[in-house]
């Protein structure tokens, strides 16, 4: 699950990021989205 968000967050997409995980599919992502 790690993966497929890493590579939006890569893309630059991060209001897509932010969605994804708002959703909950990956809470620890919140962190490095932060980061």
């Amino acid at each position: 699950t790690e993966a497929p968000t890493v590579r939006i967050l890569l893309k630059g997409d991060r209001s897509f990021v932010q969605e994804e995980y708002d959703y909950g599919y990956i809470p620890a992502m919140k962190d490095v989205t932060l980061s």
